[in-house]
């Protein structure tokens, strides 16, 4: 029952999640947080389509929060949405580091669009982004747990996909 009440609960913040400057006035926070419900959803193969559609349409989402919204179009198959919604859109991300509520950093939405970016089965755009990402993690610079895990995961799926492919 666990994971069917998690999805009742995400599924609820999802289709009731607005805009509103919450969460100690971190809405970029909140946005991304939103976006990664949303993608967190359609992994668990329970899309919040309605929500993930009212978000698409929303204006100055951060890009990390519009690559992830991208993801969660992918992992729903459609992949034509997902394409448009990041065409053109950047995969830098200025330099930020929240030392409470998400834990957030620059380096970790890096990762966050790595993520979709192997999920679109964009390895060139991928590549540069792994290289800067590695750079980012040997420079001797403290990163957080969250940020950690999730530049190994990131970069986990990058390489077991490239090796998939047979391209290394």
């Amino acid at each position: 029952g666990f994971k069917s009440n998690w999805v009742k609960y995400q599924s609820r913040m999802a289709n009731s999640w607005d805009r509103v400057n919450s969460h100690y006035g971190y809405r970029r926070s909140n946005e991304i947080n939103q976006a990664y419900r949303l993608y967190t959803l359609a992994l668990a193969k329970k899309p919040a389509l309605g929500a993930m559609n009212r978000m698409r349409e929303m204006k100055d989402l951060p890009v990390t929060a519009q690559w992830t919204l991208a993801g969660s179009y992918m992992l729903i198959g459609k992949k034509e949405v997902a394409r448009k919604l990041v065409a053109g859109l950047s995969t830098s991300v200025a330099s930020y580091r929240e030392l409470s509520y998400t834990y957030g950093s620059s380096l970790r939405e890096q990762a966050m669009i790595l993520e979709v970016l192997t999920l679109m089965g964009d390895m060139v755009s991928g590549r540069k982004l792994v290289d800067e990402i590695a750079g980012q993690m040997v420079s001797g610079h403290w990163q957080s747990t969250q940020t950690t895990a999730y530049v190994l995961l990131a970069m986990g799926k990058f390489i077991g996909e490239r090796d998939a492919s047979g391209a290394i």
